[in-house]
């Protein structure tokens, strides 16, 4: 699989709060492909770091969506 697959979106969690749900596959972080597991660890310093993004998700059956976060 190419990305990340989340599986466990917590109530209230920024996750939930952007739009990510359960099963969605994320495919781009900030212009970042996640094509290899080392990427799949730089995404998750990308998301604790980052003040806004643009996150690529791959959503069945929707096919890719891209949402973008930027803090009021």
């Amino acid at each position: 699989m190419v990305g990340v697959q989340l599986n466990a979106i917590k109530p209230g969690s920024m996750f939930e709060q952007i739009g990510i749900k359960n099963g969605d596959v994320i495919k781009e972080l900030n212009g970042i492909k996640i094509d290899s597991p080392e990427q799949s660890a730089k995404i998750l310093l990308e998301f604790v770091d980052a003040k806004s993004f643009t996150v690529v998700v791959d959503r069945n059956p929707q096919g890719p969506q891209t949402i973008t976060f930027t803090p009021d």
